[in-house]
């Protein structure tokens, strides 16, 4: 095998790894997701009300590659359930 179809290879390989890691990372936020809501749904009977949460995440409006877009979505997706679970702790009455 030359350099280039070597370099070629392992830039596919690469790819894949990168390609399963995101979704690994999605399934495993989708799972924070839905085990937060579970939980505030839970103890809804012991959580105060309260207003509605006000959009704390800063939007940067820089073009992002693509990759770094999708780590950006998660990366808001998991301020976002730190955000409820923080809200959550708060709103709790023992």
């Amino acid at each position: 095998m030359d350099y280039t179809a070597e370099k070629a290879t392992m830039a596919a390989a690469r790819e894949s790894q990168v390609t399963e890691a995101l979704a690994d990372l999605d399934s495993a936020l989708e799972r924070l997701e839905a085990q937060a809501k579970m939980l505030e749904e839970r103890l809804a009977y012991v959580l105060r009300d309260t207003e509605p949460p006000s959009d704390t995440l800063a939007k940067i409006a820089e073009p992002l590659v693509p990759l770094a877009a999708q780590l950006r979505s998660y990366a808001v997706r998991a301020l976002t359930v730190g955000d409820a679970l923080a809200d959550i702790r708060s709103r709790v009455e023992l």
